[in-house]
């Protein structure tokens, strides 16, 4: 881990914050109904790319591009901060989008678990969903 890039990745990881399991379980989820696909494939991509902090920000495509956006690295989002990986999961704009995007799918997947759950074995589920990382990560700031 000598790339500066995954600096952020160790450090999280020796403060406990990246939870390994779940992350497993989301690079290797495939929503699509083939095993193999351009759309998954791109997928897999964006996915590595969160991942590593290698999405295509202003920052990297001004470095990489500088005839095409000239210098002009602020983000969309906020319009305070140059738009960089780091930005882009701190970015209290950022933040709300995916704050959103997750309450959503909180409601889903607690619908999904309470309409599956074997009621014999589990009386009580919402102690399963209220105490679950899954649906706790988001109730404190990032």
């Amino acid at each position: 881990m000598g790339s500066q890039s995954l600096h952020i990745i160790k450090k999280f990881t020796l403060e406990h914050r990246i939870n390994w399991e779940y992350t497993q379980d989301w690079m290797n989820y495939n929503p699509f109904q083939k095993a193999t696909s351009q759309s998954y494939s791109k997928h897999v991509s964006w996915r590595m790319k969160c991942s590593n902090y290698a999405l295509p920000t202003l920052d990297l495509l001004n470095r990489n591009y500088p005839d095409i956006l000239k210098g002009f690295d602020t983000c969309f989002l906020c319009s305070n901060s140059t738009e960089t990986n780091e930005h882009f999961w701190i970015c209290s704009e950022s933040i709300n989008i995916l704050k959103d995007i997750f309450m959503k799918h909180e409601l889903i997947y607690k619908s999904l678990i309470i309409n599956n759950l074997d009621q014999d074995k589990f009386k009580d589920h919402n102690i399963i969903i209220t105490e679950s990382p899954v649906f706790t990560s988001f109730n404190t700031p990032i």
